[in-house]
């Protein structure tokens, strides 16, 4: 059995949602990260996303049942809208530095 990586692209989605909520929320984590490696940690999570993103694009070759396709398409949708949301911020957080 190999790698599903249909799967694991779904699971790291969902983890990107989770270290978005982590970056955006956590005003100690972003102090931490601008302080000590002078960046946002929000770019981390918004490079994350953009590999998930790929990872879920390879991952459409292991489509074989419609289960797996529906992962695959909600995959494809959370790692667009946060990629998406991510840069929004990032780009308008820039602006009004």
């Amino acid at each position: 059995m190999g790698i599903n990586l249909n799967l694991w692209s779904f699971f790291m989605s969902l983890c990107c949602i989770f270290l978005f909520f982590i970056a955006s929320f956590s005003a100690t984590f972003i102090n931490l990260f601008v302080s000590y490696l002078h960046f946002h940690p929000l770019s981390v999570v918004l490079l994350l996303t953009i590999l998930c993103f790929f990872l879920t694009l390879i991952g459409m070759k292991d489509v074989n049942n419609i289960t797996s396709m529906i992962r695959s398409l909600i995959s494809i949708v959370i790692t667009l809208l946060l990629a998406s949301i991510i840069s929004f911020i990032l780009f308008f957080g820039s602006l009004f530095n």
